[in-house]
């Protein structure tokens, strides 16, 4: 199954939510055990990320019986982000090993005027 797209923008500076639901077939998977990561890059072939989030206690949380993924960029985080569009994609990781890219897509990053 191919990795859903989400183009997703942010203010620098402001903490962001986006939650996520992953439902393949239109039925949400129970994540009991499962762990999640998720890296923006200013583009694909950049050595390091720009942020890296993990679960469970790295900026996202799994909700296990809903299939739900919430992502949380603190203030700071945003903060430290230069404005312009950059790329990311969140993976899930199975109890087994399986890696599945969930979704993915740019992130546009709008530069903060009040700090």
């Amino acid at each position: 199954m191919a990795a859903g797209v989400y183009h997703w923008r942010m203010d620098q500076g402001a903490t962001e939510v986006q939650p996520f639901q992953y439902a393949p077939g239109g039925v949400p998977e129970n994540l009991t055990g499962w762990t999640a990561r998720m890296m923006i890059r200013a583009n694909v072939a950049d050595a390091s990320p720009l942020l890296s989030l993990t679960s469970p206690s790295g900026g996202i949380v799994i909700t296990a019986a809903t299939g739900a993924v919430t992502v949380t960029v603190t203030a700071a985080q945003t903060a430290a982000l230069s404005a312009g569009v950059h790329v990311y994609d969140l993976e899930l990781v199975a109890p087994d090993g399986r890696v599945i890219k969930m979704i993915r897509g740019t992130v546009t990053v709008r530069a903060e005027v009040t700090r």
